[in-house]
């Protein structure tokens, strides 16, 4: 009697239970949804790495672009610079060469036709000499001593006759 309940009991629990077949489909039909969701994450993955790579690469390309036309512009600003500094020396050069030259002192006599130049040359020694220039003729007339030297005067523009007194000092009569 007791053989036959367990045998009952036994026999109910396997007709309850789904046969062992049923699980093995449950558990492969899991496996190859795990699988694909797996295969679409690895994919998806892929994508976005691709994409950051190329994301990453086009920046890389911008910054260097960037950089290339940063450098330009300075090239560019330094050969400016560098011809401002040339054209500089260049007028200082020749301001320097202009100042070393002497400049003469002219004295214009106008005649009522025409306008005629005569240089005046100061020759100074330890007194004070005049120098006189006549207006009537183009000559000019200086007062000789022993020790002389001879200046040369800034170009005033005045038609009138100096005096270099021993000081270095011009003064217009």
């Amino acid at each position: 009697m007791i053989f036959c309940e367990r045998r009952r009991a036994i026999n109910a629990s396997r007709a309850a239970a789904p046969p062992a077949c049923l699980y093995t489909a449950a558990a492969a039909a899991a496996a190859a949804a795990t699988a694909a969701a797996t295969a679409a994450d690895k994919t998806q993955t892929q994508q976005q790495q691709q994409q950051q790579e190329q994301q990453h690469q086009e920046q890389q390309q911008q910054e260097q672009q960037q950089e290339q036309q940063q450098q330009k512009q300075q090239k560019q600003q330094q050969q400016e610079q560098q011809q401002q500094e040339q054209q500089q020396q260049e007028q200082q050069k020749q301001q320097q060469q202009q100042s070393s030259k002497p400049i003469y002192y002219k004295h214009h006599q106008q005649q009522s036709t025409a306008t005629t130049h005569s240089i005046i040359i100061i020759i100074s020694s330890s007194n004070s000499s005049n120098n006189n220039s006549s207006n009537n003729n183009n000559s000019s007339s200086s007062s000789n001593s022993s020790s002389s030297s001879m200046h040369a005067l800034p170009e005033c523009g005045l038609c009138r006759s100096c005096t270099l007194v021993s000081d270095g000092i011009i003064r217009y009569l």
